[in-house]
């Protein structure tokens, strides 16, 4: 067991909360969280200070013993020319999202269609992909802001601009993306949270 799962799973029964408890308070996916409670996810840096935020402890103690996740890469200056393959359609079920491509971009699984798009929220660079996905809108977990996946546009006052689309495949089972330069135009996550 590491050392992330261990610690969540003793604060949890400590403090008697559920997996649906927390997911609800930190406004992430219930089953991204039950993956990351299991060990057999990993949250990426922004996650694990939340979590430590969420159970009043030292986020750099989170961050220094939590296993770093094998896409947590250097910043990229440049972009893949063509398309690669980011995950496999068994991955991703309906109404589910998964964050790639060292954290920029989301692929949605948003009523059976799959979309990619930026994970990096306008307008506090939240991580939309740690939102909610509800048909074919997701949420930012931070403000609320709404997006329609299948266009990249906003569609509440809190999405302060649209985010960026990035063409999409399916070929067999692996979900392949073509990125442009918008990807790196968004901006990165930020590291401090909601306000």
């Amino acid at each position: 067991m590491s050392w992330l799962t261990d610690r969540m799973t003793t604060l949890m029964q400590e403090r008697n909360l559920t997996v649906d408890a927390i997911a609800r308070q930190l406004a992430i996916e219930r089953s991204r969280l039950t993956n990351i409670v299991s060990g057999s996810a990993i949250p990426n840096e922004n996650l694990t200070k939340r979590f430590a935020k969420f159970f009043g402890e030292d986020a750099d103690e989170w961050i220094a013993n939590t296993q770093k996740r094998e896409d947590d890469k250097p910043k990229l200056t440049d972009l893949p020319t063509d398309f690669f393959k980011v995950a496999k359609v068994s991955e991703i079920p309906v109404d589910e999202m998964k964050i790639v491509f060292n954290d920029l971009v989301v692929v949605a699984n948003a009523e059976g269609e799959f979309h990619a798009f930026g994970n990096v929220c306008p307008h506090a660079a939240g991580p939309i992909g740690e939102g909610f996905l509800e048909g074919c809108v997701v949420e930012c977990p931070w403000h609320a802001g709404r997006w329609d996946v299948r266009t990249g546009k906003a569609l509440t006052l809190l999405a302060t601009a649209d985010i960026p689309k990035f063409d999409l495949r399916v070929v067999g089972d692996d979900i392949e993306i073509k990125l442009n330069e918008a990807a790196l135009k968004q901006g990165a996550l930020s590291t401090t949270g909601p306000d």
